[in-house]
């Protein structure tokens, strides 16, 4: 019976510590998805600031800007920028694609050679791809987060603390 009761413990017991440990790596990843979304978040508004920056200096060489890139910056006459929030330049994701797309159009049907614009386009894609970089390891540490959350040992602890499950990025 003794023996019996002990092993129950220590069963317990590495069960807690167990616990314990899937908390420790759940919040530690937590934590990396959260900083990584700020990065990401970063990344968004410099592209959209580089996105304002190139329309200023295409006008500046007098290059015809298409209203719909003006629309899609929500630029007004003067060309200055709009007051937009982070949050709402992360949602500006499709507008900023096509806002790029555009730009490059531009850029490679009028062959502009000025260096200005094509430092604001290499600054494009040197962003575009650290989004990316940025996007995929946001990805990864949200398959684990969500991965640990749902963990048919963690789950209950998950529930108590209110853990939700991060939606992954395109």
């Amino acid at each position: 019976m003794t023996i019996v009761l002990i092993t129950l413990l220590v069963l317990a017991a590495l069960l807690v510590l167990f616990d314990i440990i899937i908390t420790i790596i759940i919040f530690s990843l937590k934590k990396r998805v959260n900083k990584k979304m700020s990065t990401i978040d970063v990344l968004t508004a410099q592209k959209y600031d580089l996105l304002i920056s190139s329309v200023r200096h295409l006008k500046k060489i007098d290059v015809e800007i298409p209203e719909k890139l003006n629309i899609v910056l929500e630029l007004n006459a003067d060309y200055n920028l709009k007051y937009v929030t982070t949050t709402e330049r992360l949602s500006l994701k499709t507008l900023l694609y096509r806002a790029e797309t555009m730009f490059l159009e531009i850029v490679d049907s009028e062959q502009i050679k000025n260096e200005e614009i094509i430092k604001i386009k290499d600054n494009i894609n040197e962003t575009n791809l650290q989004l990316r970089k940025e996007t995929a390891s946001y990805n990864a540490d949200v398959g684990g987060y969500n991965y640990w959350i749902k963990f048919f040992i963690f789950r209950p602890i998950a529930f108590i603390l209110k853990m939700k499950p991060y939606e992954y990025l395109e």
